[in-house]
């Protein structure tokens, strides 16, 4: 099991940013709360696709 937070506790912050906060104070893994400007499948797709890229690469680096 590994220790995990899921980053709706950390809503005043970007997803990319959340995710770096938490692997800096020991967290191995996290839940994203997909909203409105989080991964929404709804957004165009080009920014959806980089959004995913951008976090796959900071979580891969983490």
């Amino acid at each position: 099991m590994l220790l995990g937070y899921n980053t709706n506790g950390l809503a005043h912050h970007s997803p990319l940013d959340a995710i770096a906060v938490l692997a800096d104070i020991g967290y191995r893994s996290v839940a994203l709360t997909i909203d409105h400007s989080t991964l929404n499948p709804f957004s165009p797709c080009q920014a959806f696709e980089r959004q995913l890229r951008d976090i796959r690469t900071l979580l891969e680096s983490h």
